[in-house]
């Protein structure tokens, strides 16, 4: 499983400032895992059936905290920093809210007796449940010198360069950090 880790969090920070693109799934020869996704938007993840177990390194290039504009293109530029983070906390938010659901359906469906789970009217809705389990780690960038409102279409050598490392950096820390084996934050399998 580790090297599954690790291959995903290069694959992200290879990516890390890339604009949006369909995601994309690679095969691996680790049998503890079917794929690693680059570049999803989570609910790609959270909703690919059949559902399983996963650890999503989200890439956050946006950031809702900052330090307050002192001109009107630094408004702007923060005014898209907001929006954007706020975007990327309230999808995840609501993938944790449906999460719960499908943990709720599953307990539901569980607690029918044996003999009455084949009931069609069971059935038809038992796509919706699951007791899987949703590790989803932030990887929150900071801003880099010289940085504007264009960072997200920034292809220039040295930007690709820079975010790379910063990604890197912030990549290896999870990993060393490694929150998705703290229990703690884990509420109904996210």
């Amino acid at each position: 499983m580790r090297s599954t880790i690790v291959l995903a969090a290069v694959l992200l920070v290879s990516v890390w400032a890339l604009p949006a693109s369909a995601h994309t799934e690679l095969d691996t020869t680790v049998p503890a895992a079917d794929s690693q996704v680059t570049d999803p938007p989570i609910e790609v993840v959270l909703d690919e059936q059949p559902r399983r177990d996963a650890l999503i390194f989200s890439a956050q290039l946006w950031r809702a905290d900052g330090p307050l504009p002192r001109s009107l293109p630094a408004i702007d530029e923060r005014l898209k920093d907001i929006q954007f983070a706020s975007r990327a906390d309230s999808h995840i938010e609501r993938q944790r809210q449906l999460h719960h659901l499908r943990h709720v359906v599953h307990r539901l469906i569980d607690a029918f007796p044996e003999e009455h789970r084949g009931q069609p009217a069971l059935q038809q809705h038992r796509h919706l449940a699951c007791d899987t389990v949703m590790h989803v780690v932030k990887l929150r960038a900071p801003a880099l010198p010289g940085q504007d409102g264009a960072k997200d279409i920034d292809f220039s050598r040295q930007g690709v360069a820079a975010r790379h490392e910063m990604g890197l950096a912030i990549a290896r820390a999870a990993l060393e950090r490694r929150p998705w084996n703290d229990e703690r934050g884990l509420s109904e399998g996210f």
